[in-house]
């Protein structure tokens, strides 16, 4: 079984399995939002308000500085309408959310149709807005290629005009929110089938905190527990007899993998109404699993060392 978590804390945004479900290793289960969008949008506020106070700071400067003038002007809108559609994807992030916890309580009938309704015509205005901001970026973006400076190809660099140099500044901010904006996916790392689902959209998580666990569709070994005082000393390459259990006992023939160095505790499910204590130490052992006897993974079986003489 492997779990799957996010490297950073944040929120899961977007969650794209439910249980029970089969995956691919490479399959994306779903994003985590690793910052608050509502510090995001502080963030973007502040920014706002810098780049006003340089179009502002713009104004006194000398009639022969014109044409660099007006193309930091267009550089400053551009950047301005990119703070706006990044801060429309905060708004849209935030309206999906409450769309899809409302649209849970609508069907659970917790909820009005009219808090359900005003829910989703929000999401929808914002998504519309996002679309349109973006477009409109896009176009920025090829107009300000086409106007870059003749006799400066990347006016980003140029550091000795303390006006071009403070733009720059808050270019580098803005670019640093934006790259904080896109949440985090997470993958499933094997095929199998996902059998847990620790957390859903909405929830918050730590770092390594698993969010869903994937479990293989076929068993790749069988782990036993031999108790002390051990009669013989198991070692790779022994014959093992494996039983089911349940009404119809087969049997098949394995043999011992690995030996783990060191006792370990004993899962609980193996110990059987019958306990002598509460925690009972085993030594794990790696067993393959048995050619023709059809085994599910979890399932429980009988063990017995069988001896070559």
């Amino acid at each position: 079984m492997a779990e799957v978590s996010s490297y950073r804390p944040g929120v899961v945004a977007e969650l794209a399995v439910t249980r029970f479900q089969r995956v691919k290793a490479g399959d994306a289960l779903g994003k985590v939002l690793v910052t608050e969008p509502r510090i995001l949008a502080s963030s973007l506020a502040v920014i706002q308000s810098e780049i006003d106070l340089l179009r502002t700071e713009m104004k006194p400067v000398l009639t022969q500085q014109r044409n660099a003038i007006d193309y930091n002007q267009f550089r400053l809108d551009w950047m301005r309408q990119r703070t706006q559609l990044a801060t429309a994807r905060v708004n849209l992030q935030l309206a999906e959310a409450e769309y899809g916890r409302m649209n849970e309580l609508f069907k659970e009938n917790i909820v009005a149709a009219r808090v359900f309704d005003q829910a989703k015509a929000t999401r929808d205005r914002l998504q519309s807005e996002v679309e349109e901001l973006t477009a409109v970026v896009g176009e920025g973006e090829q107009k300000f290629q086409q106007l870059q400076l003749t006799n400066a190809p990347d006016v980003t660099k140029i550091t000795e005009d303390p006006l071009r140099a403070a733009i720059g500044v808050q270019e580098a901010k803005l670019r640093l929110t934006e790259a904080e904006l896109s949440p985090l996916p997470f993958k499933a790392p094997i095929d199998g089938i996902v059998t847990m689902v620790y957390h859903r959209a909405g929830e918050a998580v730590t770092a390594g905190q698993p969010i869903v666990a994937i479990s293989t569709l076929e068993p790749v070994r069988i782990v036993g527990y031999l108790r002390p005082p051990l009669t013989s000393e198991p070692k790779p390459g022994m014959r093992v007899e494996v039983r089911t259990r349940g009404l119809r006992r087969e049997m098949g023939e394995a043999k011992v993998l690995e030996v783990s160095t060191q006792y370990e505790v004993i899962p609980g499910v193996l110990l059987g109404p019958i306990k002598f204590s509460n925690l009972e130490l085993g030594l794990p052992v790696n067993i393959s699993l048995p050619p023709k006897l059809k085994i599910r993974a979890g399932e429980l079986v009988e063990l017995t060392l069988l001896s070559d003489h």
